[in-house]
């Protein structure tokens, strides 16, 4: 183990002297920066090796772990660290006056230190000297510098001993501060934790809140289950832990860290960002794009600044096969945008799974094809006859996700569904003929075959003979058979025989002839009897 404050012996007239050189001889305060969006700005300062006083194992080790955390997310060119050499008295407060210029009314700061300190007290720079005070930060020096830091959120962590010292110097509205020890204390650091003892709890909140926030670890930190890692929270969690590290007996001297509080609510350091969705959609595909960069359907935590904004957009629909999609319904807060604007917090985006109804048909009067929810219930129907003057398209029943005649039906979208329509056709047979009264017209199913007749011969002095059928069949045949893979039309040809009456003219003839013959032989014979 080994103490944070170094030795030094000074008279109190010198301690005096100091104060009112260094506060009269300050430059004047530098302008505040133009008010903008919130942002964040940080000072972080580490000593481990001094110049002119003994040596601390992990200053530097705690200021670049905690620049690690804090620079991510707040950016690099808005936190400076400084460590070893670049920490003397005037890199500090220049570092402060950047602060001053940086930071805005709406803005937060922080500034963290890490290294030895004076009971007086003071903040022991790279250049502090063994018997004099001139080259340290007294609290009254440290809290005249952060007059000129208008940011209506600073936070200020001090691992130092004596850091309880500071407490009344640097109170004010709008500032947390934690403090590694109590008034008059001394501070630890400790070999096995490769840190001060304040600082290395300190470092495992941070660890912990980057951590998914369902874990009982990470609620330890993020008490109130926000997504906001807060100053108090740092300090609740580490102040008891830091009192209850287990001291040997080269140290039995309690470290009891302070907490000053004077902003209004809790004053966030970090916030954490998590996205996910309510059910498992298929893998390899960007469902979330984030501030323009695209990411899958599990992400987070990130860790952003307080005051941040981000813009996250979904995608409203996410097909897997061509029968399987899932559908944006809305977030968990209840918007349906696909867009929104988010600061910080766990996002939910609710996707239904649907699957997809295919109703296949030769003809367009089946309905209940589509899009439906996974487990509800999909409801078809067929209108059972398509009917024009020479076809009929008759329903027989369904193959597939069902099996019967019903004309209508439900299904229960668990799985992509396929349903077929069957279907019969019949056709009409129509026979045109002048004459005659040919058979085999009518209604038949496809494939069936027809048999049509016809007289071949119709009258009888004037007879009409039977040549052939024409349309649909070409035969002369008076007897045949059709197929009907069709509607047809056939036609029976005839024409007209004419010898029947030919042969009755000439009997007629032949008769009248006869006739007259008789009648003048009749008379030849009585005129040749009367001359006797």
């Amino acid at each position: 183990m080994k103490r944070l404050f170094s030795k030094k012996f000074i008279s109190v007239f010198l301690v005096l002297m100091a104060l009112i050189v260094t506060t009269f001889v300050l430059p004047c305060l530098p302008a505040q920066a133009a008010i903008g969006d919130p942002d964040c700005w940080g000072v972080i300062i580490g000593i481990s090796n001094y110049q002119n006083i003994s040596d601390t194992w992990y200053g530097a080790d705690n200021a670049e772990a905690i620049y690690d955390e804090i620079s991510p997310a707040w950016g690099t060119n808005n936190v400076q660290l400084l460590t070893n050499s670049e920490a003397k008295k005037s890199d500090i407060l220049d570092a402060i006056a950047w602060l001053a210029t940086k930071a805005t009314s709406d803005d937060t700061v922080l500034f963290d230190f890490n290294g030895h300190g004076g009971s007086g007290p003071y903040l022991c720079t790279y250049d502090s000297l063994p018997y004099s005070w001139s080259n340290d930060i007294s609290a009254a020096e440290l809290a005249l510098a952060f007059r000129a830091v208008h940011a209506g959120k600073i936070i200020i962590i001090l691992d130092n001993c004596f850091a309880g010292n500071f407490k009344d110097e640097l109170s004010a509205n709008g500032r947390v501060i934690l403090m590694g020890t109590s008034p008059g204390e001394i501070g630890w650091e400790y070999r096995s934790l490769h840190h001060f003892v304040y600082t290395y709890y300190v470092l495992q909140a941070f660890d912990l809140f980057s951590k998914i926030n369902s874990t009982a670890t990470a609620a330890d930190v993020d008490t109130n289950n926000d997504y906001v890692l807060s100053a108090e929270e740092i300090s609740n969690y580490a102040d008891d832990l830091t009192t209850d590290f287990e001291l040997d007996d080269y140290n039995p001297m309690p470290q009891h860290p302070t907490l000053y509080d004077g902003y209004a609510g809790d004053l966030a350091v970090l916030v954490k960002f998590m996205f996910k969705t309510n059910t498992y959609l298929p893998s390899g595909t960007d469902i979330l794009t984030l501030d323009g960069v695209g990411y899958g359907q599990t992400v987070g935590p990130l860790i952003w600044a307080p005051g941040s904004t981000h813009t996250l957009s979904v995608v409203d629909i996410v097909a897997k096969g061509t029968d399987t999609r899932y559908v944006f319904t809305g977030w968990s807060d209840g918007d349906t945008e696909t867009t929104k604007t988010v600061n910080y917090g766990l996002f939910t985006a609710n996707y239904d799974k649907e699957f997809l109804l295919v109703i296949e048909s030769v003809y367009a009067n089946v309905t209940g094809a589509g899009w439906y929810k996974s487990g509800t219930t999909a409801a078809y129907s067929v209108i059972p006859l398509i009917e024009t003057t020479d076809t009929k398209h008759i329903f027989t029943g369904w193959s597939g996700a069902a099996t019967d005649t019903s004309v209508s039906g439900t299904l229960e979208m668990k799985t992509p569904l396929t349903l077929t329509a069957n279907w019969r056709n019949e056709y009409l047979l129509t026979i045109n003929s002048e004459y005659g009264e040919p058979t085999g017209a009518g209604w038949y199913k496809e494939g069936e075959s027809a048999a049509i007749a016809v007289e071949p011969v119709q009258g009888i002095i004037v007879r009409q003979i039977f040549d052939g059928w024409t349309g649909s069949l070409t035969d002369t045949a008076a007897t045949a058979n059709v197929n009907m893979d069709a509607p047809k039309v056939i036609t029976a040809t005839w024409h007209t025989d004419f010898l029947q009456l030919y042969i009755l003219i000439a009997v007629v003839v032949v008769l009248i002839a006869g006739a007259i013959v008789t009648v003048v032989l009749v008379r030849r014979h009585r005129a040749k009897a009367n001359i006797v």
